[in-house]
């Protein structure tokens, strides 16, 4: 899958592995009507969704932990680019971590997941939620 077209739980899922945060925390796939999701699991067994591409409780200290610029493209601000400080972290070879969306969260995380992964991740995220799928 291309890095700039994760959205969903697809990008939420992508964020998690960025943040490394499934080795402190259990990362849950559930189906709701509409669409997969990513939940967090606490040690006490509550949940909460999981998607800093359209929370910015969630998005936001991403961002300012990566010195994420963002900044709109064009006018009207219906495109945002996105661009993570080359300095924050290290990046894989090649990589400049920047992307693009329909919102600031989502061009942001789309960056930040380029900048640990590059342009192109694998398709765990979709056989998460397809084994999910299958098993009701």
């Amino acid at each position: 899958m291309k890095t700039s077209e994760l959205t969903g739980a697809h990008l939420s899922y992508w964020v998690a592995m960025a943040e490394r945060a499934a080795e402190g925390t259990n990362f849950r796939a559930t189906l709701p009507p509409a669409e997969p999701e990513i939940d967090l699991v606490g040690a006490d067994g509550g949940s909460v969704e999981f998607a800093p591409w359209r929370d910015w409780a969630q998005g936001g200290p991403i961002i300012e932990r990566a010195r994420i610029e963002i900044s709109p493209v064009g006018e009207g601000a219906s495109s945002w680019h996105a661009v993570v400080d080359p300095y924050s972290y290290k990046h894989p070879p090649g990589v400049q971590p920047e992307a693009g969306g329909p919102s600031p969260l989502i061009a942001a995380m789309r960056a930040y997941v380029e900048s640990k992964f590059g342009p192109e991740v694998g398709d765990e995220s979709a056989e998460v939620f397809a084994d999910k799928k299958r098993n009701g």
